[in-house]
């Protein structure tokens, strides 16, 4: 029987990923054929399919690889002080306006959503981890008069959310300036939200 050697799995999967994101960014989830993912992975489909059960398996790990990022650096912020750490959380949820392929990705999550529950459920699990810290955040940031208490704080956390969303689909126009538009959406949450200085 063959063992499986997990270093070279891993770099495996990682090489597929990073060439997945590539070419899916580039293409859409439709028009990425196997023939751009082995351009893009430098790997046979032979050795793409060993790893992964199809295109959409591909995907998914691809935006898996994503949200595990991403939450990973959500767990790594302080909570302590509720306004540094609700800033900080808005610079992670931001971090893709500085990502060539960000919102070629975003698009193609777009197009590929419906077709697949699977994908469907990853991105609504990530959604419950990202949606009840920016509430519990505001929560504490209204106990303490440092943001609007009028606002329910999960209808904020989810607009929020759904503006950095939405930011990051036009992150790939030539005349979107990710240091402009942090900058407008840290201005714009602290005047929509009486976010104190």
């Amino acid at each position: 029987m063959r063992t499986v050697n997990p270093q070279l799995r891993e770099e495996r999967t990682r090489q597929i990923r990073s060439g997945a994101v590539a070419a899916f960014s580039r293409n859409g989830y439709a028009n990425t054929t196997v023939a751009e993912l082995r351009r893009a992975t430098g790997l046979s489909s032979g050795a793409l399919f060993h790893y992964f059960a199809d295109k959409a398996a591909i995907f998914r790990a691809v935006v898996e690889a994503a949200c595990a990022q991403q939450r990973e650096r959500l767990a790594a912020i302080d909570t302590t002080e509720p306004l540094p750490a609700f800033w900080a959380t808005i610079d992670v949820l931001s971090t893709d306006f500085t990502d060539p392929q960000a919102a070629g990705m975003s698009a193609a999550i777009l197009e590929r959503l419906g077709a697949d529950p699977e994908l469907a459920t990853l991105l609504a699990d990530h959604e419950a981890l990202v949606v009840p810290l920016l509430t519990t955040l505001i929560e504490r940031l209204q106990e303490q008069r440092l943001m609007d208490a009028s606002i329910p704080p999960a209808r904020a956390a989810r607009w929020i959310t759904s503006v950095v969303d939405g930011l990051i689909l036009n992150c790939g126009d030539e005349d979107f300036d990710a240091t402009a538009e942090a900058g407008f959406l840290t201005h714009a949450l602290r005047r929509t939200f009486r976010i104190a200085e």
